[in-house]
């Protein structure tokens, strides 16, 4: 019969083991374990910006910018130049809304429009053109 061991007193993260594909959890003595099983899920496709609308503003004006495409999630932002803003309400994986700052478009030219995901996935940039 193998000795018994109390393993109450290690941490958690230094009691779990791989043993033949099977994730185990050590309980409280050493021949005790839970099998514990998941489901890997693939990392989601980064998001793809699709659209804004207006695509034309006048400098020096805040401006509110719909934005579409596909694969938004809930801690998704918009990165133009250097300022990430925030989505005016709550996102869905298709659309939401943002207000660009005066400040982020104080002169004339183009930005480089992108969203950037709450994982970190960038997407693709679409212009934004200041008048």
């Amino acid at each position: 019969m193998p000795a018994t061991v109390d393993s109450s007193s290690v941490p958690l993260k230094d009691r779990f083991y791989i043993y033949r594909g099977t994730v185990l959890h050590q309980k409280k003595a050493a021949a005790d374990f839970d099998q514990m099983y998941w489901q890997m899920v693939p990392k989601p496709a980064a998001p793809t910006l699709v659209a804004l609308n207006p695509a034309t503003a006048p400098a020096n004006l805040d401006v509110t910018v719909n934005v579409t495409g596909t694969g938004f999630d809930l801690g998704a932002s918009v990165l133009i130049g250097t300022s990430v803003l925030s989505p005016i309400g709550t996102p869905t994986q298709t659309a939401f809304s943002v207000v660009v700052l005066a400040a982020d478009i104080a002169t004339a030219g183009t930005r480089a429009v992108s969203v950037k995901n709450g994982d970190g996935q960038l997407s693709n940039a679409i212009n934004f053109s200041v008048t």
